[in-house]
């Protein structure tokens, strides 16, 4: 939790957020097939680039893709998808689930410390408070939404890297 919470003393680099998220993807493939969750991750031919540290970008990507994970206990079909997109100079990386959703509230109602959604034991109401602050010292945002047809969504989005040709 420490290493999580503390800011990196890494240097920003240029990153493939398509890298990043088949990063977080491989660590928690065991667990999509363990809890028999379908995945998909719908990523762009070309890369999409963002300055950041990877490993911050891949903590977040993880712990939004574990919570998403969570969510979806209690569905008959389980499913989390992923979907990379840039636009407007803007990358955007949706985790959608297919759980109950938010019940109305909103990423930075969420990013409160110590406030969950889940039973107790089940998590310190950490993670998205961290993601967020990542994501922010990045000159990102972190919002969240219930999904039109159920489920809830999570959309980090980041200033885009142009490339510069090297």
């Amino acid at each position: 939790l420490r290493f999580f919470a503390t800011p990196s003393r890494r240097a920003s680099e240029r990153i493939d957020l398509a890298i990043a998220l088949r990063g977080a993807e491989k660590l928690l493939l065991h667990d999509f097939d363990q809890n028999k969750i379908k995945f998909t991750a719908v990523l762009p031919k070309e890369p999409v680039c963002v300055t950041g540290v990877q490993i911050r970008l891949e903590q977040v990507l993880v712990n939004l893709l574990r919570n998403a994970m969570q969510a979806t206990s209690g569905q008959d079909l389980r499913r989390v998808d992923v979907m990379l997109s840039q636009e407007n100079g803007q990358a955007r990386i949706a985790v959608r689930d297919n759980g109950p959703g938010l019940g109305g509230r909103t990423a930075a109602d969420l990013s409160e410390p110590f406030v969950t959604t889940k039973s107790s034991g089940e998590g310190m109401g950490l993670g998205l408070a961290i993601s967020a602050q990542i994501i922010k010292d990045q000159s990102g945002t972190l919002t969240a939404a219930d999904a039109d047809d159920g489920g809830a969504v999570f959309v980090v989005t980041l200033p885009i890297v142009e490339d510069t040709g090297s």
